[in-house]
């Protein structure tokens, strides 16, 4: 399984970012801002479909520490929970 594909192809749908247009160091920007015009209420959404479209449970943890806030952080987050299944 292509999970950055898989995650891109999610962003793209869910919340209309298409990361690949951005230049590379973007993908550390927060999602939740204005420069990609995301709202919370998108990002809850976007949250629920990362877990069924990968089949994880995404720990509180990601979300206090504001890892879920990122192209790469939410990467991160999916790789890690998938390594624990």
């Amino acid at each position: 399984m292509d999970i950055e594909k898989k995650l891109k192809e999610l962003l793209k749908s869910v919340i209309n970012v298409d990361i690949d247009s951005f230049p590379e160091e973007a993908r550390k920007f927060p999602l939740l801002s204005a420069r990609f015009n995301v709202y919370p209420h998108q990002m809850m959404g976007l949250f629920l479909k990362v877990e069924q479209a990968f089949k994880i449970e995404i720990p509180d943890s990601a979300i206090d520490a504001g890892t879920f806030n990122s192209f790469d952080g939410i990467l991160s987050v999916v790789r890690e929970a998938l390594n624990e299944k």
